[in-house]
C-alpha cells in the first residue's frame, strides 16, 4: 500500500511539473505574426489583450501606438478611437496593423471592413453572432454605463459617427438600435435608444427607471452605481501629482464627475471629490475633499 502511494505521489509530481513547464512555455515564448491571425476590424483593445496578453508597450506622444514585440519585429495596433493615458490606454474599433521588421522594412495590413447603411449613411460594422430584439433593449435601465450595457447585451456592432460617437447594435429584419449617451465628467450614461432602419427612425425607447441623480455640496449630479465599499481612509494615501490613472488603478473608476473633477460615493452618505489639473491625460491630482449633500466636511489633500 505504501509503495502504491509513493508511485501515485511521484506520478502526480511529474504531471504537475509537466503542466507547470507547459504553462511557463506558452506564457513566456515570443509572439509571432500567427498569434494575431484572429484580429478583425472593429475589435477593442480589451478583446485583443484577453487573447494574447498585456501590451509590450505604448509609443508616441500625440496619437498613441500600442504595440506587441514579435520574434521578427514589432506589431502596432491602430484604432479609430482611443482614450486614456498610455499605461491605462483604451482602444475601440481596430482598423489596421503595422509590422516593423527587424531588418528595417515595414508592412501595413488593412483589416477588411464590412459596410452597412444606417439612416442613409454608409458605415463600417463588425459581424457578431447573436440574436437581439427590441425587447432585449427594453430591459436596459436609464443611466446605465456603457460597461453595464455591454454586460447585458454584448459589444456593439459598430459606431455611428467619427470618433466613437454612438454605439449601434444590429437587430433582425434590417433594423438597428442606436444608443445615445450623455457624457458628464467623461462618463457615458445611457439616456435613450433609437430603433432605425437604413433610411428612417422607427421608434424611440426611453429605458426603464429614473436617471440616477445625487446631490453633493448642493449640486445635483448624475452618477453610475458601482458595487463596492469605500471610506475616507481609502483616499488618505494619495499624494499631490498622482495621476488620474493611478487613482483608478487603486480604487476603480469614479461614480461620476463634472469638468476636471471626479467623485466617489462613500459610506454614510459621504462623497470624495478628487480635483485634477492638466491639459491632457494623465491629469494630476491637486485636491481631495470629503462632502455630504450640503457642505464640505474635510479637505484631505490640497496643493
Amino acid at each position: 500500500m505504501k509503495r502504491l502511494l509513493c508511485i501515485v505521489l511521484v506520478v502526480g509530481l511529474l504531471l504537475a511539473g509537466s503542466i507547470w513547464a507547459y504553462v511557463s512555455f506558452t506564457r513566456d515564448r515570443a509572439l509571432t505574426e500567427a498569434d494575431f491571425r484572429f484580429l478583425e476590424r472593429g475589435m477593442s483593445l480589451e478583446e485583443i489583450v484577453a487573447v494574447v496578453g498585456d501590451l509590450s508597450g505604448v509609443s508616441g506622444s500625440g496619437w498613441l501606438r500600442p504595440y506587441y514585440e514579435l520574434d521578427s519585429g514589432t506589431l502596432f495596433l491602430s484604432f479609430n478611437e482611443q482614450y486614456g493615458p498610455p499605461f491605462h490606454l483604451r482602444g475601440e474599433d481596430l482598423s489596421h496593423i503595422i509590422i516593423e521588421y527587424s531588418d528595417g522594412s515595414e508592412r501595413r495590413i488593412d483589416l477588411e471592413a464590412q459596410m452597412t447603411r444606417v439612416l442613409n449613411v454608409d458605415i463600417e460594422y463588425r459581424e457578431i453572432r447573436r440574436s437581439l430584439t427590441r425587447d432585449d433593449l427594453r430591459d436596459l435601465r436609464i443611466g446605465s454605463s456603457l460597461a453595464e450595457v455591454r454586460e447585458k447585451i454584448g459589444l456593439q456592432n459598430g459606431w455611428l459617427g467619427r470618433g466613437a460617437t454612438e454605439p449601434f447594435y444590429i437587430l433582425g429584419e434590417g433594423e438597428y438600435a442606436i444608443l445615445h449617451f450623455r457624457v458628464p465628467g467623461s462618463r457615458r450614461i445611457l439616456e435613450r435608444i433609437e430603433i432605425v432602419n437604413d433610411t428612417e427612425i422607427l421608434e424611440e425607447i426611453i429605458p426603464a427607471g429614473e436617471l440616477r441623480l445625487v446631490t453633493i455640496n448642493n449640486m445635483e449630479l448624475e452618477y453610475i452605481e458601482i458595487d463596492r465599499s469605500l471610506t475616507r481612509d481609502d483616499f488618505r494615501d494619495f499624494r499631490l501629482g498622482s495621476s488620474s490613472a493611478e487613482v483608478e488603478e487603486q480604487i476603480g473608476e469614479p461614480n461620476g464627475g463634472a469638468g476636471m473633477a471626479s467623485f466617489y460615493m462613500l459610506e454614510d452618505g459621504e462623497y470624495a471629490w478628487l480635483f485634477f489639473w492638466g491639459t491632457s491625460e494623465p491629469m494630476e491630482l491637486w485636491r481631495i475633499q470629503i462632502a455630504n449633500e450640503s457642505e464640505v466636511l474635510e479637505v484631505i489633500l490640497e496643493g
